[in-house]
């Protein structure tokens, strides 16, 4: 998805500056300023219904070499407007164009056996006998009269239903929510039972999810939209795991996995991706793709 925190908050400046913005010599381009605005974005937004009209905030300006200014600013619903941009990306328009981004299929390689539109074109069948005694004399003379059939005979099918592997359509200029790109994330997985673990726990990550209210908002919103046959008792979006701050959370893994004395053979360059594609993930990757 083409929009994050830094989107959030540029709607938020938009509208903070039609109300007399009291900081006149904000300016989007200069690093502290901007700073600035999402520090008010993280202190003075939130998604709480109960909490509505007028409110008086008050931010301090704390430049170096300069003397440190109080600002004090009458906020409203712009408060809560500007995270709620999230689930109604119309919102969004307010700092341009938003696209949602789908990676494109990599083409088949017919001498690859690991090739990814090999493996989903092809199938293993097998089969298992009853434990009853009925019917597994029924199997051994029906083995009698039919040929043998190896279970481990590969079955290419024909015709496929759209799976996950489907690319999803989307209609131009169509930006896809937070929640409804959470669902059709997890509905693209493979299994039942692996799409119910999914939905229990959810973990978001960004600087855009430090806002208060937003987790019980997000599961409000998922508990009215998930099927009834995927419903778990509980549902918890996590938003802090282990304490750790959301816009750091994402990079933890790279941290870590950059102090690994291996890490350098793990390196994949433009021109090796744009080679293999997909399958060299199967070579690097420190994990089993």
């Amino acid at each position: 998805m083409d929009y994050g925190a830094g989107d959030v908050c540029q709607a938020l400046s938009w509208m903070f500056h039609k109300s007399a913005f009291p900081y006149k010599n904000w300016t989007e381009n200069v690093p502290r300023d901007v700073i600035l605005m999402r520090n008010l974005y993280q202190d003075f937004c939130h998604v709480n219904l109960d909490v509505c009209g007028p409110q008086e905030k008050t931010f301090l300006v704390d430049h170096p070499g300069e003397p440190v200014n109080k600002y004090t600013l009458q906020v409203g619903d712009e408060c809560i407007i500007s995270p709620l941009s999230l689930f109604y990306t119309d919102l969004l328009k307010i700092t341009g164009t938003k696209m949602t981004k789908i990676q494109n299929r990599q083409p088949s390689d017919a001498e690859d056996p690991f090739d990814a539109e090999f493996l989903r074109e092809t199938g293993r069948k097998r089969e298992t006998a009853d434990a009853t005694a009925n019917e597994s004399q029924n199997f051994e003379a029906a083995n009698e009269t039919q040929p043998s059939i190896n279970p481990d005979e590969d079955i290419v099918v024909d015709t496929l239903e759209t799976g996950p592997g489907e690319m999803v359509a989307l209609a131009p200029g169509q930006v896809l929510s937070l929640d409804a790109a959470i669902l059709q994330s997890i509905d693209r997985c493979t299994s039942e039972e692996l799409k119910r673990k999914m939905y229990s726990s959810i973990l978001i990550v960004g600087g855009g999810v430090k806002v208060h209210g937003l987790n019980i908002w997000l599961q409000n919103r998922l508990a009215l939209q998930i099927p009834y046959t995927y419903k778990t008792e509980q549902l918890e979006i996590v938003t802090s795991p282990k304490d750790i701050d959301p816009a750091s959370t994402v990079w933890k893994g790279a941290a870590v996995m950059s102090c690994l004395e291996s890490a350098i053979e793990l390196w994949i360059n433009q021109s090796e991706w744009s080679r293999y594609g997909l399958k060299i993930l199967r070579e690097r990757a420190p994990f089993i793709w």
